[in-house]
């Protein structure tokens, strides 16, 4: 009865202090200060608005980069085809006909492919009479060949509505055939002299005259085209063989996507993107009217100073630059960005008084709100403190008794007393039966866990994982139920029974099906994880030689992944099935594959997943023995090395010793020596000595499964990542920080086993002193060249006992003194920007360390994902299967 009178005494004494509190600490304040949260608010809004349209600014320049980038690598390929074959560099058997596109000299119309599409092109040449005429032309047999590319590279895009080329004679050649009757009178001022001109010469033409004396790619003003009525751009490229220029390609393709992009890129109400030229001459703008020629964006955005659009136009830098400007009176955010592969400026602008209009209409809507809830919460608060204090008495002396009970089985669980029995409890309501179950439950759970995760006998674990896969059979846990199939088929793995491992896994994956049935907004994460397993399953049958069955899988796995866009996926399993098809002598499907994913990956721009698709490339044109064409495998190999900025270790050695391979068989000596010392550079990166600083948060709410997963994942990381000679420190925090071992090393047997019992022996509890801890270890670490250091955190919960301020004097720490830095963080926490801040820092001041910031989300096993990506970065490269 004690214990009930306590309740009777704090419940009153909470409910009086509590009235009192409200209205002196909550309401009377929040009247006061309306008016600073109104400035704050604004300035909070203004921030936010410049950021997020920073990142869409970004996020549009990178839409355009790709929107180009097809048409330029499309028109290198095509000039140095040419360009080979004017040095006689290509083995051509014989010339393909060719067609006049004037019907009255030539009546003949190709044939068409089984797409619809010409086999051949038109030509065309002012003057000419006759198709004797014709074929004494220079360029006219020769180019004939160059319709096998352009009907390639046409099918390729939707975007292309032509490709041509013109001569050093006048000569024209256009794919697709078009009938060109036209042409012959057709009148037009020429673009190089000024002078009216009838008979079309592509030599007179803008695409033709700005590229002919330049080894750069040339892109035209955008245009209304005559014949479609789209917008067009063209992007054109000289051919120049041995100091002689013989004529100019060129690519027309269409605008409309771009466009769409520009005119539904809105900002708040009024703002707007478009894009100009160097020249200030506008390339795309919201509702532009092209009838009646280019405009320049000086004379349509008028109301600002001209002496700004010279310094917005005149501007390389290829960052996001913001400035405030005055338009037509009122005060406009200006953010621009140059875009250097194409030459064009993309700018953004909204007017400042949105924002006022968006703060302005929240106060509104506050100041009514405000009123209204002081009113209801006064009354409520007097009126039901009585009530409350009524019911909790009846309800206390009700539930003392099962709540005593439950708090002494969590107590003893706590205390890793895991033998105690929970024993029968009153009926005294169904919440209460439910929880004395799920206690019940939880003792059997962190048995089997203990016993499946550390003490390495097999066979007690499979017992553990059937027991507790009972317990999820009876309460109809799907995700439970799917996590102990699944480690009871990693048991039956490990001891040689492939038969049943594989009807477990394939138990699991139809476990995992029924939570996608169950829960629609976890649809996409369920997906993700059937494809990695149906990736698993194809593997194991594949080094198990059963093709049939791993390419059934691997299929299926594919589908999963580009169902669910997930750009990683879909390189990593098409690498597997394309090694499956290569290996069945498949080299058709292979190349579609892995053609096909990289260019997924393209268009995600995923650095990660576009090293996997690019050495794939590598791999697929040496198994054809194309190792020397312009998109051979030195090609691949070398785009890999050059235009990966993170490259993964492994991916890097992989690339260089097939470069090597085909240079040594090839005779190329020049090429080895350089390769062999990259080689050499990446091999000793791998083999510094790592000295590894965890810092593990142990607060309160860390008990349970997060702090089993964090056990097992640095067990993991010791055993399987770490050498001999590296050293491991582990700080724990929760209401203080505390050392537990330091500078440690692996090799040592007394040091191991002190590391593994003082891990296996943590416990949780208090509050989280996170800055605190992360700042000492950084002040403490000795940062040598001599060794690999790494700092690796993980917290759950908001900082709530550090010092005030400590997070800035970490960002001020780390411009002093970079180190390798990684944070994971347990679900959704609002200090994340701060811990984004102290990546950034260690990003920004030095490209030798590096920082990286993991967010775990639910899941039984998300922490041990995480520290596998831990371990997978610290040893400096991660695992590919099947490469």
């Amino acid at each position: 009865m004690k214990f009930i009178r306590c309740i009777d005494s704090v419940v009153l004494s909470i409910l009086v202090l509590g009235t009192i509190s409200i209205l002196l600490v909550g309401i009377v304040p929040i009247h006061v200060e309306k008016s600073n949260w109104k400035s704050l608010s604004h300035d909070h809004i203004s921030s936010v608005t410049l950021n997020s349209s920073v990142t869409k600014l970004n996020y549009i320049s990178s839409y355009i980069d790709i929107y180009f980038n097809g048409a330029y690598s499309d028109i290198i390929t095509t000039n140095n085809y040419i360009t080979n074959y004017y040095k006689n560099k290509l083995n051509v058997v014989k010339n393909y006909t060719t067609y006049y596109g004037v019907s009255s000299i030539d009546s003949r119309v190709p044939p068409k492919d089984n797409l619809n599409q010409y086999f051949a092109s038109s030509t065309f040449k002012t003057g000419t009479t006759s198709l004797s005429q014709l074929y004494k032309q220079n360029h006219v047999n020769e180019s004939s060949i160059f319709d096998n590319l352009f009907r390639q590279i046409y099918k390729s895009s939707d975007l292309y509505v032509s490709i041509y080329t013109g001569f050093d004679n006048g000569l024209y050649r256009i794919y697709p055939y078009f009938k060109l009757n036209s042409y012959p009178t057709f009148s037009y001022t020429c673009y190089y002299n000024n002078q009216p001109t009838v008979g079309y010469d592509p030599r007179c033409r803008v695409w033709y005259v700005i590229a002919q004396g330049s080894d750069d790619v040339k892109y035209t003003s955008p245009y209304v085209d005559a014949l479609t009525n789209q917008v067009l751009i063209t992007i054109s490229s000289r051919i120049f063989v041995n100091g002689q220029t013989y004529g100019v390609i060129g690519f027309d393709f269409v605008m409309t996507e771009l466009d769409k992009l520009i005119s539904n890129s809105k900002i708040l109400t009024n703002g707007y993107v478009f894009l100009i030229d160097s020249n200030g001459l506008i390339i795309s703008y919201p509702a532009l009217d092209r009838s009646s020629g280019t405009r320049n964006i000086a004379n349509v955005e008028n109301g600002i100073d001209g002496a700004i659009w010279n310094n917005v136009i005149n501007s390389k830098l290829t960052t996001v630059q913001s400035i405030t400007v005055v338009n037509k009176g009122s005060n406009w955010n200006m953010l621009y960005k140059y875009i250097p592969n194409v030459q064009y400026v993309l700018v953004m602008m909204y007017p400042q008084s949105d924002v006022d209009i968006v703060v302005n209409n929240m106060f509104d809507n506050i100041n009514t709100n405000l009123t209204i809830s002081t009113v209801i919460i006064l009354f409520c608060v007097v009126s039901l403190w009585v009530v409350v204090f009524y019911v909790t008495r009846k309800l206390g002396r009700y539930y003392a008794e099962p709540f005593i009970k439950l708090a002494n089985t969590l107590r003893a669980i706590g205390q890793a007393n895991l033998d105690i029995e929970t024993g029968n409890t009153a009926p005294v309501s169904s919440e209460i039966n439910i929880a004395n179950e799920n206690i019940a439950n939880l003792l059997n759970a962190v048995r089997f866990g203990n016993e499946a995760y550390y003490s390495g006998n097999l066979q007690k674990a499979l017992e553990s994982y059937i027991a507790a896969h009972a317990l999820m059979e009876k309460n109809k846990n799907y995700r439970g139920l799917s996590v102990c199939t699944n480690n009871e088929a990693n048991v039956y793995k490990q001891l040689g029974n492939y038969a049943k491992a594989i009807e477990l896994y394939n138990k699991s994956i139809d476990y995992v099906a029924k939570i996608e049935q169950d829960t629609e907004d976890k649809k996409k994460a369920c997906q993700v994880m059937i494809a990695y397993r149906y990736m698993n399953l194809g593997v194991l049958h594949k080094d198990n030689s059963d093709f049939t069955k791993a390419e059934e899988f691997l299929v299926r796995s594919l589908e999963l992944a580009k169902k669910c866009d997930d750009a990683k996926g879909i390189a990593e399993i098409s690498g597997n099935l394309g090694q499956l098809y290569l290996q069945i002598q498949n080299t058709r499907q292979a190349t579609e594959l892995i053609t096909n994913a990289l260019e997924i990956c393209r268009l995600k721009n995923d650095e990660t997943s576009l090293q996997y698709a690019t050495i794939n490339m590598g791999f697929l044109k040496a198994f054809l023995n194309d190792f020397e064409s312009p998109d051979g495998a030195i090609y691949w190999f070398s785009l890999t090395l050059r235009k990966t900025k993170n490259i993964d270790i492994h991916i890097q050695n992989k690339c260089v010793d097939n470069l090597c391979n085909i240079y040594s068989g090839l005779g190329r000596t020049d090429k080895l020596a350089e390769l062999n010392e990259i080689a050499g550079k990446s091999r000793m990166t791998s083999y510094l000595q790592r000295y590894i600083k965890f810092l593990l948060d142990v607060s309160g709410s860390m008990a349970g499964n997060p702090i089993a997963q964090c056990q097992k994942s640095i067990i993991n990381i010791i055993n399987n990542h770490l050498e001999p000679e590296d050293t491991i420190s582990l700080t724990t925090f929760c209401n203080a920080s505390m050392e537990c071992f330091t500078d440690l090393r692996k090799g040592d047997a007394n040091n191991y086993n002190n590391m593994i019992n003082i891990i296996n022996g943590l416990s949780c509890g208090g509050g989280t002193l996170f800055y605190n801890t992360l700042y000492n270890a950084i002040n403490n670490i000795t940062i040598s060249n001599a060794r690999n250091e790494w700092i690796i955190a993980l917290t759950d919960g908001e900082d709530n006992q550090s010092t005030k301020d400590m997070d800035k004097n970490i960002i001020k720490l780390l411009n002093q003194k970079p180190v390798n830095l990684i944070i994971m963080t347990i679900g959704a926490l609002s200090t994340r920007d701060t811990i984004q801040r102290f990546i950034d820092t260690v990003n920004q001041k030095n490209s030798t360390k590096k920082g990286y910031f993991i967010e775990i989300g639910k899941g039984d096993n998300a922490i041990y994902d995480a520290f596998q990506k831990v371990a997978r970065l610290i040893s400096g490269h991660l695992h590919v299967e099947s490469l």
